[in-house]
């Protein structure tokens, strides 16, 4: 069975930086590799003055860079956003989604509490590591 492929965004964003993580996954053991798209800006964090506008504005340039000048704007409907770090709050969480919705149709959040979203990314390479492994139990 092949397995779905996904755009994940990691947004970690905290009260001193933001870090952006954006890859395709098709395997649930996928490592890094030359090629990957991440951002760090200490500036941004929550307790600097750049604010939600801020924030947004670089994750939409982050988003254009990563994706425009690919095929995947022109196919792809959905990017999964999964929201970490300890000043993620619904204004935040607004922003990335619209600065997103900049290179696709849907964008579909993980934003419910750090544990929520440790979770949901375990059972995603579970249910990744069954369907590569031909196994249907963990």
């Amino acid at each position: 069975m092949k397995l779905p492929v996904r755009d994940v965004l990691l947004v970690e964003y905290t009260e001193r930086a933001l870090f952006l993580h954006a890859d395709t996954m098709w395997e649930a053991d996928q490592a890094g590799g030359f090629d990957m798209y991440v951002f760090s800006d200490f500036g941004l964090g929550s307790n600097g003055s750049a604010g939600t506008e801020g924030v947004g504005e670089a994750v939409r340039r982050f988003m254009r860079m990563r994706y425009v000048d690919e095929d995947f704007v022109r196919q792809a409907s959905s990017i999964m956003v999964m929201m970490t770090g300890s000043a993620v709050g619904r204004e935040v969480t607004d922003a990335v989604v619209g600065a997103v919705g900049v290179v696709c149709e849907e964008v579909e959040v993980r934003d419910g509490g750090p544990v929520y979203v440790a979770a949901r990314g375990a059972a995603e390479f579970a249910w990744r590591a069954i369907e590569r492994n031909g196994g249907d139990e963990l």
